[in-house]
């Protein structure tokens, strides 16, 4: 990997991972990263006691043309989501409540596969986050406790003519709600 201009160092995953940390009050930022040239997986956390856990992320993928900032960033928070759940539960499981909860407490998909679906979704969040940081006392990444389906992040919002819609990832699944609804009914 000597020589090669990485869109995404060491340096700026642990940024990320900083972030994060300051979030959740835990300290990835002081796990291992690991960089790559598997296609697959896109990202990884290991462990094998609380000493010694590594993250590891695809540069190859991160690399690609046309792969996007978002996608980048949310396979980051999806793995930071596996630190979480075994820091806070003693466990990492491949994609349980707990994992999910971690993810909407961070801002992360609560998904355990990438599809074409998720990749459009990011991209299309790229382009929204590039246009507008906040709205109406909303922002993505904040956290709102929906009457039933609990406690959700908003993941993207889409202004439009007439309304504004959130779409909040909840660990049932992400829905999309109008702002005026969510302000008079979520905490």
């Amino acid at each position: 990997m000597a020589g090669k201009n990485l869109k995404w160092s060491k340096e700026a995953i642990r940024a990320e991972i900083r972030r994060l940390d300051g979030i959740t009050g835990l300290r990835g930022s002081d796990v291992t990263v690991r960089l790559y040239e598997e296609r697959e997986p896109l990202g990884c956390f290991t462990f094998k006691d609380p000493v010694r856990m590594t993250f590891g992320f695809s540069t190859t993928r991160f690399e690609e043309p046309g792969f996007t900032a978002a996608e980048a960033l949310d396979i980051i928070r999806h793995e930071y989501a596996h630190f979480m759940e075994y820091r806070l539960f003693g466990e990492s499981t491949d994609h349980g409540p707990n994992w999910k909860k971690c993810c909407i407490r961070i801002g992360a998909r609560p998904e355990n596969l990438y599809t074409s679906r998720w990749k459009e979704d990011a991209r299309r969040q790229e382009k929204e986050r590039a246009r507008r940081t906040r709205v109406d006392g909303f922002q993505e990444g904040q956290t709102v406790r929906h009457p039933v389906f609990g406690e959700g992040c908003i993941t993207a919002i889409e202004a439009g003519e007439k309304m504004t819609k959130l779409t909040i990832a909840f660990a049932s699944g992400p829905r999309i709600l109008d702002i005026d609804w969510v302000r008079k009914n979520c905490r």
